[in-house]
C-alpha cells in the first residue's frame, strides 16, 4: 500500500524538522543540560504530532519497536531516579519518533535528501571544530580562540567541536565520512570533486580528533565495506578512497606548523593501543576495562530491571571496582546492562538486531555508516548525547524502511498516539521545560552569589518539578550560603537546608552526596543523626575513604566515641588518590579529608597537636579551632579561639552559643553627630569586660581605615572628631582587644554621611 498524505508539502517539512533537532542537539550540547534537552524533545514531540494527523493510511510500524516502547515504563518504575530515568526516556521516545516518521515517510526520493543533510550537518560541525583549531593554535588571543578553548571545542590538540569530547565527535563524524563515500561512489564529473573533498576533510578533520576508537571502527567499517561490496565495484571503490585518503594527506600542508604535532601525537596514541594489546598497561584503556566491570557488577546485583536510565553514574560509586569515575560506562551495551537489566537489554538489541538484519547488504556504504555509529557506541560514551541516539534510530529507517514484513496499525492508531503524546506535553513536558528554565536562572544567579534570588527561582522549579534531586540540593545550597551570610541566628535555615538535601535523597537514592551534606548540616547542628547520614552515604560510595573522616569527626565530637572514631580517622589520613578522583566527585580534596581526620583524632585523644595539625591542613577547618578552645586553659586563649571558629564557620552551633556566652560583646546604644565633626558614642560592655584591655575606634571610608583614637575599657561614652580630610559616607568600627592584643571584639556600625 502506497503511503498517502494530505500535503506533500508537510513531508518535506517533517523531514526538515528532523534535520533541524538533531542540529540543534549538536549546536546547544543538550546531551548535559536539561533546559536544551526539552527543547530537543518538544521539536520532535511537535513533529510528530504533525506527522499523526497528516497521514491517510495506516501506520507502519515493526513490533520491536512496540516492545522497546512498553519496556521504558517499566524502567521508569524500577528506576532509583526516577526524574532522570523519565528525561533519558523522552529522549529515547523522541529517537522512535524519528524512527517512526522516517520508516513511514522515507521513499526513494526522500532519503537522498536526509542523507545529504547529516553529510553537510557532519561537514557543518567539522569545520567548526577544524576553526577552532586553527584559530587557537595561529590567534590565540583573539575573542573566538578564547571562547573556543574556554568551552572545550579543544582538547590539547584533539578536536571536539560541539561535542566537547573529542571521541564522541570522532564516533559521530563516521556516519557522515562514510555517507559521503556513497554520494562519491554514485556522482559523476565535477560534483564527484565535490564529494571527494568532504570526504577527505571530514576523514582529516576525524583524523585529527585523535580518538582511538573511531580509528579501530573506521578500519573495521573498510574491511566490512569490500566483504558486502560486489567484487565487480572494488576497483572504483578502491578509487576512491584512495584518491579520499591522498586529499586529506595534502591538508596538512595548509600549515605544516600547526599540523605536524597534531599528527605525530595521534600516530604515538595508536601507538600506545597496539601495545596495550600485547600486554603493555596504560591507564585511559585500563580505566575502560574498570568500567565494564563496574557495569558488570551492577548488573549482577540489579540483573531483571536494572537501576534506571541513566543512574550509571550513582550506581557505579556503590559497585565500583576502583577509584576511577565516569557519568558512563564508555559502552552503550554496559550501559544498558546495568540501567535496564536484561530485560531492556534484550528490548534494545532485539529492536537494533531486527533493524541490522534487515537493512543487510541493502545498500552498503550506507548500511556501513550507520554500523559504524552503532559500533563505536559500544566503545564510548556516546550514547549519552541524543543526537547520537537520534542518528542510529534514524539511520536503522533509513536502511531498512522498504521492509515488506513491517507491522501496520489502523489509521485510528494515530489518534490515541496523537492524544499520548499531547498529553505528555501538556502534562510533563512543558511544565519540565519551564521548571528548568526557572533552574538555569536560578544557577546563573547562584554563579553571581545572589543566593536569595537564586533560592527563589529553585523553589519556583521545585513546585514545577518536585522529583529533581538537583533542584533540591541547589535550594539547599542556597539557604546554607545565605545562614553563613547571616553569621546568627542561621539554625531554622541550616534545618531548612537539611530538609532539602533530605528531599534530594528521597529523589535520587543512590546518590551518596546528598546524606553527605546533609550530615555535615547536623554535624553543625551537633545532631547525632549525623553519624547514620555519614554511614549511609559511606555505604553508597564504600572506597570513597575521605567519608571515614566526616564519621569519625562526628562520633568523636558528638558521641564522644574514642575507638571507632580513630580507626576511621586513620583510614581516612592512610586513603590516597590523585586530584582526578577528588575533582570528578566535587567534594573535598586531600588536605580537608585530612583536617577532618586529625580534628577526629583531636577531639577523640584530647590532644592540641592534632588540632594544629587540622589548621595547617586547612585554616578554614572551625571545629579545629572549637577543639582548640576546649583544650585551652586559659580564658582569654579560649575565646579568641572561639572567635577564629566563628570567622571561619559561623554556623557552628557550639560555637556560636560559646562566643555568645564568654566573649566581652561591645554593644552600641546610641551614635550623635554634630555639625562640626564631633561624635558621641554610648556603648555597653556585655559580659567580661576584664577582659578588655582596650576599645578602639576605626572610621572607615571607600575601603580606608583612618584610626582616630583608643579609649579604656571601662568607657561607656566614646567622644572623638572625625578626621578632617574625610568625604562622603563612613561607617565606624569599635574593635575590642583583649590584654595580648588579640581581637575579641568587633562592631560595625550603619552607613553615616558627613553631612549628617
Amino acid at each position: 500500500m502506497q503511503f498517502s498524505w494530505y500535503n506533500s508539502s508537510v513531508k518535506k517539512l517533517l523531514i526538515a524538522l528532523m534535520l533541524l533537532d538533531v542540529l540543534f542537539a549538536i549546536v546547544f550540547n543538550s546531551a548535559f543540560k536539561e533546559m536544551q534537552m526539552y527543547v530537543f524533545i518538544m521539536i520532535s514531540f511537535t513533529a510528530f504530532i504533525l506527522f499523526l494527523f497528516s497521514v491517510r493510511d495506516s501506520l507502519k510500524f515493526d513490533y520491536s519497536v512496540i516492545i522497546l516502547v512498553l519496556f521504558l515504563p517499566v524502567s521508569i518504575a524500577f528506576s532509583f531516579y526516577k526524574y532522570v530515568s523519565l528525561l533519558d526516556t523522552y529522549i529515547l521516545l523522541s529517537a522512535i519518533i524519528f524512527y517512526i516518521i522516517a520508516v513511514n515517510v522515507f521513499d526513494e526520493r526522500a532519503l537522498p535528501i536526509v542523507q545529504a543533510g547529516i553529510v553537510f550537518i557532519g561537514l557543518f560541525v567539522a569545520f567548526v571544530g577544524f576553526l577552532a583549531y586553527v584559530l587557537v593554535a595561529t590567534l590565540p588571543h583573539l575573542n573566538l580562540s578564547v571562547y573556543f578553548s574556554s568551552n572545550s571545542f579543544l582538547s590539547g590538540t584533539r578536536i571536539c567541536s560541539f561535542f566537547r569530547y573529542p571521541n564522541s565527535f570522532a564516533g559521530f563524524l563516521l556516519m557522515p565520512f562514510f555517507f559521503s563515500l556513497d554520494f562519491l561512489n554514485k556522482v559523476k564529473g565535477k560534483r564527484k570533486w565535490i564529494y571527494y573533498f568532504i570526504s577527505s576533510f571530514l576523514l582529516f578533520v576525524l583524523y585529527l580528533s585523535g580518538s582511538r576508537g573511531a580509528f579501530i571502527i573506521f578500519v573495521i567499517s573498510i574491511i566490512l565495506l569490500y566483504a558486502f561490496t560486489d567484487f565487480r565495484n572494488y576497483i572504483s571503490l578502491s578509487r576512491d578512497l584512495i584518491i579520499t585518503f591522498l586529499i586529506a594527506v595534502l591538508f596538512v600542508f595548509i600549515n605544516k606548523k600547526i599540523f605536524t604535532p597534531a599528527i605525530v601525537s595521534n600516530a604515538s596514541r595508536a601507538e600506545v593501543l597496539v601495545k596495550f594489546f600485547v600486554g603493555e598497561q596504560n591507564k585511559s584503556l585500563a580505566d575502560r576495562i574498570q568500567l565494564a566491570k563496574d557495569a558488570w557488577n551492577i548488573f549482577l546485583h540489579h540483573p531483571f530491571f536494572g537501576t534506571g536510565l541513566d543512574t550509571f553514574k550513582d550506581a557505579m560509586l556503590k559497585y565500583r571496582n576502583g577509584l576511577f569515575f565516569a557519568r558512563e560506562p564508555h559502552s552503550m551495551p554496559f550501559r544498558l546492562l546495568a540501567e535496564t537489566g536484561v530485560l531492556g537489554f534484550s528490548a534494545f538489541f532485539f529492536f537494533f538486531g531486527r533493524g541490522f538484519l534487515k537493512g543487510f547488504k541493502k545498500n552498503s556504504i550506507p548500511y556501513i555508516a550507520v554500523l559504524s555509529l552503532f559500533l563505536h557506541t559500544c566503545l564510548d560514551l556516546d550514547f549519552a548525547y541524543p543526537i547520537i541516539v537520534s542518528l542510529i534510530f534514524i539511520g536503522i529507517a533509513m536502511i531498512s524502511f522498504e521492509d515488506t514484513d513491517a507491522k501496520r496499525f489502523s489509521v485510528h492508531v494515530k489518534y490515541a498516539l496523537g492524544i499520548v503524546i499531547i498529553s505528555l506535553l501538556v502534562i510533563s513536558v512543558v511544565p519540565n521545560f519551564a521548571a528548568s528554565a526557572f533552574a538555569n536562572s536560578g544557577v546563573y544567579l547562584m554563579q553571581k552569589n545572589e543566593f536569595s534570588k537564586a533560592l527563589g527561582n529553585f523553589r519556583v522549579a521545585e513546585k514545577i518539578n518536585s522529583s529533581n534531586a538537583t533542584y533540591h540540593s541547589h535550594a539547599a545550597y542556597c539557604v546554607e550560603q545565605i545562614a553563613y551570610q547571616k553569621q546568627s541566628n542561621c539554625e531554622e535555615d541550616l534545618k531548612s537546608a537539611a530538609e532539602e538535601y533530605q528531599k534530594a535523597s528521597e529523589c535520587n537514592k543512590l546518590s551518596f552526596i546528598y546524606p553527605l551534606y546533609e550530615g555535615n548540616i547536623d554535624l553543625l547542628m551537633k545532631n547525632s543523626q549525623a553519624v547514620a547520614l555519614f554511614r549511609k552515604s559511606f555505604s553508597l560510595n564504600p572506597l570513597w575513604k575521605p567519608i571515614c573522616a566526616d564519621q569519625a569527626l562526628a562520633l568523636s565530637y558528638i558521641l564522644g566515641e574514642k575507638s571507632e572514631a580513630v580507626k576511621l580517622a586513620s583510614e581516612a589520613l592512610n586513603f590516597s588518590a590523585g586530584s582526578d578522583a577528588y575533582k570528578a566527585l566535587h567534594y573535598t580534596n586531600a588536605t580537608e579529608k585530612n583536617s577532618r581526620a586529625y580534628t577526629a583524632l583531636g577531639f577523640a585523644k584530647k590532644q592540641k597537636s592534632y588540632f594544629e595539625k587540622a589548621i595547617a591542613n586547612y585554616p578554614e577547618n572551625g571545629f579545629a579551632y572549637l577543639g582548640l578552645s576546649i583544650l585551652s586553659q586559659n580564658e582569654s586563649e579560649r575565646i579568641e579561639y572561639l572567635k577564629f571558629a566563628l570567622e571561619v564557620n559561623p554556623c557552628i552551633k557550639e560555637v556560636r552559643d560559646s562566643y555568645f556566652a564568654e566573649a566581652p560583646l561591645i554593644r552600641v546604644n546610641s551614635v550623635n553627630t554634630s555639625k562640626s565633626g564631633k561624635i558621641s558614642i554610648r556603648i555597653a560592655v556585655l559580659h567580661n569586660r576584664k577582659l578588655l584591655s582596650k576599645i578602639i575606634v576605626d572610621v572607615v571610608s571607600n575601603g580606608k581605615v583612618d584610626y582616630i583614637n583608643a579609649f579604656s575599657p571601662s568607657s561607656n561614652t566614646l567622644l572623638f572628631n572625625l578626621p578632617t580630610n574625610l568625604k562622603g559616607e563612613y561607617r565606624i568600627e569599635l574593635v575590642g582587644v583583649d590584654r595580648n592584643g588579640l581581637t575579641v571584639s568587633k562592631t560595625i556600625s550603619p552607613l553615616f554621611s558627613k553631612k549628617e
